[in-house]
């Protein structure tokens, strides 16, 4: 988040400190919603059989 921050700073002209806040909050505010989605998802697959077809389960061994 740093890095890119920085990189929009030097390819806009603004400032780096005008950009960073906004960009925590919204990545505070995105990471539990991403978390959902990603588990969700992530169950749906393995209930489908997805994670079986593709090389077993590693929890057998």
């Amino acid at each position: 988040m740093i890095l890119n921050t920085l990189c929009l700073s030097f390819l806009y002209g603004d400032a780096f400190m005008a950009l960073l806040p906004p960009r925590v909050i919204q990545n505070l505010i995105l990471w539990p919603v991403d978390s959902l989605i990603f588990f969700n998802v992530a169950r749906i697959l393995e209930m489908a059989g997805v994670f079986r077809a593709l090389g077993g389960s590693r929890a057998a061994a």
